[in-house]
């Protein structure tokens, strides 16, 4: 075996390995935006609704107990705050917004390159079909970046070329792709959990593994301070 055979086989083996770990890192941030937002939907449909009654219950006591003008703002706007996450309008939520007419295009290109049913082979489909799940997600989000760089991967390779140099060349390409995929990887979860709702998720994740389910506790408690505002509330307004 000639060194350059002995280096290919070398980097076909660090390819699959870091492929194989690309394939499990995609996986998880999946599994990690789903029990997000699954998280998030029970949260909206459970917690916000009391939570924003608190809030207006709290700046309408505020009103008949002339409350000075600071904490009458300050009220108001937590109000506000709350109303909007009780509909799932606040600002900054990830929400669908209608795609550019760029990441329509850059979408459009990357499909006609990777479709599954372009496939020649099984582990062709396989591949193309792993590809095109990264993309579905990008344009999901919006993310341009992303999908720029999956364009990028997803160009056909040369592969007129059989020799030992046109191989390493190839194989150097899928190397450095893999590597920056799993930087993104890591770019995007670090984004998730430094949230506040993955905070919030993962104290439910222990409650849960303790028997407790935390997002019942809240729903009491707010159910408990909206009683008491109402209470306070009618005796102030006879």
């Amino acid at each position: 075996m000639t060194p350059e055979e002995e280096e290919l086989e070398a980097l076909q083996i660090d390819v699959d390995e870091l492929e194989r770990r690309l394939a499990a890192e995609e996986e998880a941030l999946m599994a990690l935006r789903i029990e997000l937002a699954a998280f998030e939907r029970n949260y909206r449909r459970r917690v916000a609704p009391r939570k924003a009654r608190v809030d207006d219950l709290r700046l309408r006591l505020s009103v008949v107990s002339g409350a000075p003008s600071a904490e009458f703002d300050e009220l108001q706007a937590r109000a506000t705050d709350s109303a909007k996450v009780a509909t799932g309008m606040e600002e900054g939520a990830q929400q669908m917004q209608r795609p550019t007419e760029e990441l329509r295009a850059v979408y459009r290109r990357i499909a006609r390159l990777i479709h599954p049913d372009l496939a020649a082979t099984s582990y062709d489909r396989d591949r193309r079909t792993a590809l095109m799940a990264r993309v579905n997600s990008a344009y999901e989000i919006g993310d341009l970046e992303s999908l720029r760089q999956l364009e990028i991967e997803s160009l056909p390779e040369q592969e007129d070329d059989k020799s030992v140099g046109g191989r390493l060349v190839r194989g150097i390409r899928r190397r450095a792709a893999a590597r920056a995929r799993l930087a993104m990887i890591e770019k995007e979860r670090m984004i998730l959990v430094a949230g506040p709702l993955a905070a919030l998720w993962e104290r439910a994740e222990l409650a849960a593994a303790a028997g407790r389910d935390l997002v019942r506790e809240m729903c009491n408690e707010l159910d408990r301070q909206a009683a008491q505002l109402e209470a306070q509330l009618t005796t102030k307004t006879g």
